[in-house]
């Protein structure tokens, strides 16, 4: 009998989740969890709490008390383990808890990978044998267990190059605006993303949209973007 074309997805994805979930509480504490990762999520945890109740959510000492951090790392990391705080902080410790959004991403990140060399080889054993040899490499299963930056990163390096080579391949404006979207804060340069092609439509828009996305994902600052600049650099801005 022919298995769905679902049915190795799912099986990676449950195999690693299993197994990450199962070795979570394994692993101390690592120093970009304890600060300030995990302070940061309670933070953020205790904001999402009060998203229905409290009066003043939106203000700026609402925000700045509950968002503002001590890194100038994208709070991604931190939001998807305040997740984890808030619905199962009950259930476990608070470093386990933080850590489980994580490990599902991680796991939803190799059912990616998978699916990307199963188009581009057209077998699914090379591609599912790819995806264990990630999860299996040390470094990369130990990291799976952390609510720290490290994965999240090459986790949005694949996703923006896949939402790129989807947008080489002519699928329209909205992809090719994506595909400029990375971790860090500056655009592809034109000359790596295109070579010697003229960039196609959409390329403006994205470099646009680059520094928005980036203030997004920091709230207080996009929110209060000029007494933000006035407190951290000492100027005065009318």
């Amino acid at each position: 009998m022919k298995l769905p074309a679902w049915s190795a997805p799912l099986a990676i994805f449950l195999f690693s989740s299993g197994l990450l979930l199962f070795t979570l509480p394994d692993y101390g504490v690592t120093w970009d969890e304890a600060y300030p990762n995990l302070p940061a999520a309670r933070r953020h945890a205790q904001w999402f709490a009060g998203f229905l109740t409290h009066p003043a959510l939106f203000s700026e000492q609402t925000i700045r008390d509950h968002w503002q951090s001590t890194s100038d790392h994208p709070t991604l990391v931190r939001t998807l383990a305040a997740f984890g705080i808030l619905f199962l902080g009950k259930f476990f410790s608070e470093p386990t808890a933080a850590r489980i959004p994580l490990a599902l991403a991680f796991s939803a990140f190799l059912v990616v990978v998978y699916e990307w060399l199963r188009r581009q080889c057209g077998s699914v054993w090379p591609a599912a044998w790819a995806a264990l040899a990630l999860l299996f490499f040390p470094r990369i299963f130990a990291h799976a267990h952390f609510a720290a930056l490290d994965l999240p990163m090459a986790m949005m390096w694949v996703g923006m190059l896949w939402v790129f080579l989807w947008a080489r391949a002519g699928r329209g404006c909205a992809p090719r605006t994506a595909a400029l979207r990375r971790p860090a804060p500056n655009p592809l340069p034109r000359e790596r993303a295109f070579g010697t092609t003229p960039p196609p439509p959409g390329f403006s828009m994205g470099l646009c949209s680059q520094p928005s996305c980036t203030r997004c994902s920091f709230p207080w600052f996009c929110l209060f973007t000029t007494s933000v600049i006035a407190a951290s650099t000492g100027a005065s801005i009318s």
